[in-house]
């Protein structure tokens, strides 16, 4: 006889009213409670990865390569969806949560080779969908990319959190010149520039180096984190 408890606790996804003792088999109890057990498993070992910013395995049935594995940075459960960054390709993935078959820690990690960048849009087409995922409000020109957040009330910051300039040339020194002292400015070898709230500043000869480190930041200084520490001076 079918379990009257465990039936009241089985939703009916239809219309939302707990299912009747007569609508469902004991075999089929059974298997509804084994499949939500199969399914709390994964979210549970993904939801540790993601607290503890952790690289895992995955294989999933589904995609374009259903039953490949796939090493993923996770970055959240949503929905029953996955957000995660693919490592292979260092592109924002979504992964069904209900396709994952397997979980495991990676024996190595195999990463592409990092592809130039050479522009602010770009990184963008690149990394848009993962930052959006992250929480980020993102403004940006042709020579800076910013990250904020907002205030309780829903206002914007003022000063972005994290942030990428093109800076090509700075002060150098003052020189004595025909008018007086002025400023000599000189070629910047390295012009691309992270800012961090939480860390010091970093310059970049190329621009996807300076797109690594602004997505480092961006992933562990992500709104809603635990970001209580000290302002860099």
């Amino acid at each position: 006889m079918v379990c009257e408890a465990c039936l009241a606790t089985i939703v009916d996804a239809k219309d939302g009213e707990a299912a009747n003792a007569s609508r469902y088999t004991e075999t089929e109890v059974h298997h509804i409670f084994s499949r939500e057990r199969i399914m709390e498993q994964p979210a549970e070992r993904i939801q540790s990865a993601i607290e503890a910013g952790e690289i895992i395995r995955i294989v999933y049935d589904g995609g374009s390569r259903p039953g490949d594995s796939r090493d993923i940075a996770p970055i959240k459960i949503k929905g029953g969806m996955l957000h995660s960054r693919c490592i292979a390709s260092n592109r924002f993935k979504i992964f069904t949560l209900a396709k994952i078959r397997e979980i495991s820690a990676p024996d190595s990690i195999k990463t592409q080779p990092i592809t130039p960048i050479d522009s602010i849009e770009e990184i963008l087409e690149i990394h848009l969908p993962e930052l959006i995922s992250l929480g980020w409000e993102i403004q940006h020109q042709p020579e800076f990319l910013g990250l904020y957040r907002r205030y309780k009330n829903g206002k914007l910051l003022k000063w972005p959190d994290v942030s990428l300039t093109y800076q090509p040339t700075i002060e150098y020194q003052l020189l004595l010149t025909d008018t007086g002292m002025a400023p000599h400015e000189i070629d910047q070898k390295r012009p691309w520039v992270t800012d961090c709230r939480w860390q010091a500043r970093s310059s970049f000869g190329h621009l996807h180096s300076a797109a690594q480190r602004l997505m480092e930041h961006a992933r562990k200084y992500r709104p809603g984190a635990d970001n209580e520490q000290p302002k860099r001076n």
